[in-house]
């Protein structure tokens, strides 16, 4: 990670990396990130089935 200082202002900002050199990251990154909106949307595909089914488990 590469910081570069703001000019006019105390505060920094993140440089965007090369996308080319970190190929395998970037890769990573994404397929991260594809997971979790696939867990996203599963655990609130599984939240709705446990509101439907939720007066069948209380007896």
């Amino acid at each position: 990670m590469r910081w570069t200082k703001t000019p006019g202002s105390a505060s920094q900002r993140l440089l965007a990396y090369d996308k080319h050199k970190y190929a395998a990251y970037d890769s990573a990154l994404k397929k991260h990130w594809r997971l979790e909106q696939k867990w996203l949307n599963e655990d609130q595909r599984n939240l709705h089935r446990l509101i439907d089914i939720r007066q069948f488990l209380w007896t």
